[in-house]
């Protein structure tokens, strides 16, 4: 393999690793308080299931730079 692969394997693996600890901490603990009822400024506790959290976790893997500032209460 040549040595720029072997970076952007490197990268790619650090972000997908990055990714999934921000998704599992989302959904496990965020995603309930975030996602809310529409047009509803202050957070709410929204009941969700085991499977819903679950499906929330492959989006947020890819998409952890925006859930991350979204969790943290800055603006997107």
């Amino acid at each position: 393999m040549t040595p720029s692969a072997s970076i952007i394997l490197w990268i790619v693996g650090l972000y997908a690793a990055a990714g999934s600890i921000v998704a599992l901490g989302f959904a496990a603990i965020a995603a309930p308080r975030l996602i809310g009822p529409p047009g509803n400024e202050k957070p709410v506790h929204t009941p969700m299931t085991l499977g819903a959290r679950l499906l929330l976790i492959p989006g947020a893997i890819i998409f952890w730079p925006l859930v991350l500032k979204r969790w943290l209460g800055e603006p997107l």
